[in-house]
């Protein structure tokens, strides 16, 4: 989700990683590293569990989770 503060719009868990966790954002993307569910995917609904990480970090991150190319496109079959 996303709200409104200080006259910017935030996504939740941006927020919550800058003024709960007080992690250093300014540049990164901020990626869920909770444990996976059991479809393979982090927890977006989490705000405990984030950290700070470049674009390709966080790309690699979910290729990862998609597997290799043969199981990517067999799974959107």
């Amino acid at each position: 989700g996303s709200f409104w503060y200080d006259g910017r719009r935030w996504f939740a868990h941006r927020f919550a990683a800058a003024f709960i966790h007080g992690l250093k954002i300014d540049g990164l993307q901020v990626g869920h590293c909770c444990p996976y569910t059991p479809d393979g995917h982090p927890n977006t609904l989490c705000v405990e569990h984030l950290a700070g990480e470049t674009q390709t970090e966080n790309l690699a991150e979910a290729l990862a989770r998609l597997g290799p190319p043969s199981h990517r496109t067999a799974r959107f079959k």
